[in-house]
């Protein structure tokens, strides 16, 4: 048996202020900088401390420095303010397209309430097994998740998100305690002898390579569980969720904000999965979607699941995803504090003088010149390293085609493909990529019961 690896799903947290769609999230490998697993500690003692759709909407009034704080809920003696509440509802409500009414936000506000709950009750976990990940980790995630939305520096993103109705401190304690959770359940795995054996590692290669040549998808899941006292409050949920990702917003946004599933933090991915490991009930739904469709709410086990197809290819077989694409993009700045008059006008402006435009990347600094605004080279990248939101597109653009301009941070970009190299065959399977797979849907489900036993144990008042 071999011992836990150092392989730890990605873990970006929940916040798109614009597109910023040239900026993929981080992958799998890049948390290892974060955090290593962890031994756990003897638990401390059980007597803890009571502790005190261009631009971004906001839908609660800016908060003042000096507020009187109303607890909407107590965890095993831990306070969680309305302020609390807010402040994360208006982190989970940016790039809304529209005001949700006032019978929804009361809906939302209950939900992001149970979400902080579970927050709560897993940094808890994590303080009594001295588990809990320092400030250093803590602000190199917020450091990359700056660089991420706009390309920012850590001063600056914090003042975005103050002038979104949120805060620093609200992001920074969310990072905390999904790191911390993720490095207490790592740690605690090895005590409870959460292992792969060689054989079952050689196992699903020899299955994979049985496999070759058959169709595999990748899939986003978005899960909750329900039971026949909250079934339907569960079912109008995904129904909202659902509707609101049909209006354009981020599927990776709600997964990590709402979904109970161990890929949350991961925006939802589930991985590549044959026809044979999915859901039964999306079968026949499958020869029907295209990438980036999104299936209805569908009744899974105990709960409710939504779907959204991110890739299909063979097993294998050559990965599209790992196409070389190279890119130039044509930046135009919006004057400061934009009105939505004035982003729609310069969409239109820029869309304008692309199509009149004669040529490809080559062309890409006339453009700029006549937009005042610059050019500059994208690296080149791997297809799968681009964001959710431009993958697609890029899949079906020609070589010198232009994206349609989209917002990006304080400016309208376009993108145009100078080029793409198409991946050859897959080799035979990575042994280690294979067991650090099988290793973490494994860690999932420990972390769920983990979770649930927490949750039976806890003392939660609602107020």
């Amino acid at each position: 048996m071999r011992s836990n690896p150092i392989f730890l799903r990605s873990l970006p947290v929940l916040l798109i202020v614009t597109l910023a769609l040239l900026t993929a999230l981080p992958g799998r490998a890049a948390a290892q900088d974060l955090l290593q697993p962890i031994t756990p500690k003897a638990p401390k003692s059980s007597n803890q401390k009571a502790l005190g759709p261009s631009s971004p909407i906001t839908f609660f009034e800016k908060q003042p420095d000096f507020i009187i704080r109303k607890a909407s809920a107590l965890v095993n003696g831990q306070v969680i303010t309305d302020l609390d509440v807010t402040m994360r509802l208006n982190l989970a409500l940016v790039n809304a397209r529209k005001k949700p009414n006032s019978e929804q936000l009361v809906f939302l506000r209950r939900q992001v309430r149970d979400a902080l709950i579970v927050e709560k009750l897993q940094l808890q976990e994590a303080e009594n097994y001295e588990a809990v990940v320092g400030d250093s980790a803590v602000n190199r995630q917020f450091a990359k998740l700056a660089q991420n939305n706009g390309r920012v520096t850590p001063k600056v993103f914090a003042k975005m998100l103050k002038e979104l109705g949120s805060s620093e401190q609200t992001l920074k304690e969310q990072i905390k305690a999904q790191l911390s959770w993720e490095r207490l359940v790592r740690g605690m795995s090895q005590h409870r002898n959460v292992a792969v054996s060689d054989s079952e590692v050689q196992s699903r290669i020899d299955r994979m390579m049985a496999d070759k040549g058959k169709m595999q998808y990748r899939f986003a899941e978005i899960y909750r569980s329900s039971n026949p006292a909250t079934d339907q409050e569960v079912l109008e949920l995904m129904t909202r969720l659902r509707e609101q990702m049909q209006d354009g917003r981020s599927f990776a946004v709600f997964a990590r904000q709402f979904s109970e599933s161990s890929t949350a933090a991961a925006g939802g991915d589930k991985g590549l999965q044959l026809l044979s490991q999915l859901p039964e009930v999306v079968h026949g739904l499958i020869p029907k979607m295209k990438i980036g469709d999104i299936t209805p709410v569908l009744k899974s086990g105990a709960g409710y699941l939504i779907l959204r197809l991110l890739e299909k290819k063979e097993v294998l077989g050559a990965d599209p995803a790992m196409a070389k694409i190279s890119l130039k993009r044509v930046t135009t700045p919006l004057p400061e504090n934009p009105s939505s008059d004035q982003i729609r006008s310069l969409l239109k402006t820029v869309n304008t003088t692309v199509k009149q435009a004669q040529g490809g990347c080559g062309n890409a600094e006339s453009i700029a010149k006549k937009l005042n605004g610059t050019a500059d080279t994208i690296p080149t990248r791997p297809l799968r390293e681009f964001s959710d939101a431009l993958r697609p597109l890029l899949a079906q653009m020609a070589i010198g085609q232009s994206s349609p301009p989209f917002r990006e941070s304080n400016a309208v970009s376009i993108v145009i493909l100078c080029g793409r190299e198409m991946p050859q065959e897959g080799d035979e399977p990575s042994f280690d990529l294979i067991y650090a797979n099988i290793m973490e849907q494994r860690l999932g489900l420990f972390a769920q019961r983990y979770l649930r036993d927490i949750q039976r144990n806890a003392i939660i008042d609602y107020r």
